[in-house]
């Protein structure tokens, strides 16, 4: 059994992937949750490896990934709180850039960031644009080769908290989504 990770942030908690695998989330869109409780599964090598509720958090879920989808590390499974979407909402139409309430786009190696595919060509996801789980968000090169950074979550850009072609560390917020 493992403990689901808790995606830092304002407002009510992400919780996230707490090892790789196959997401299979528990019957019940939402339903109030305890700490120790089964979120769901993860499939991972033919074994299916239960995902708890971490200690200290509780309250009415809202499942964030879809089914079968297969999940790295730390990637959004569900969010815990009643107020989580109305925050969201909020959040988003203010496109406020203080704090945040949803999910961090991170860089996964330090490099330089681009926020657009090539010189003159738009943005991936500005500030605003609506995003699906996996969509390319922005992109991380280092010597020549370009990574791809992933939106963690379905929604809408809340923040840009980096400048294009600026050099950045692993784990560094790039972008603030806030799930629909």
């Amino acid at each position: 059994m493992w403990r689901a990770v808790v995606i830092e942030g304002e407002g009510d908690p992400v919780l996230g992937a707490p090892t790789v695998g196959r997401w299979s989330p528990d019957p019940g869109a939402s339903r109030v949750v305890a700490p120790g409780e089964r979120l769901g599964r993860l499939r991972r090598d033919g074994r299916w490896l239960d995902v708890l509720v971490p200690d200290g958090v509780n309250g009415l879920t809202r499942t964030i990934c879809r089914p079968g989808t297969w999940v790295a590390y730390g990637a959004p499974l569900v969010a815990v709180g009643a107020s989580v979407v109305a925050e969201a909402r909020e959040q988003a139409a203010g496109a406020v850039d203080q704090g945040f309430v949803g999910v961090a786009a991170r860089a996964e190696t330090d490099g330089t960031v681009y926020l657009s595919p090539q010189p003159g060509a738009p943005a991936l996801a500005p500030l605003g644009a609506r995003v699906a789980s996996n969509d390319v968000v922005a992109l991380v090169e280092v010597m020549k080769t370009f990574s791809p950074v992933r939106a963690p979550i379905g929604g809408v850009v809340s923040a840009v908290r980096v400048q294009h072609a600026a050099a950045v560390t692993a784990g560094e917020i790039l972008l603030v989504i806030t799930p629909e």
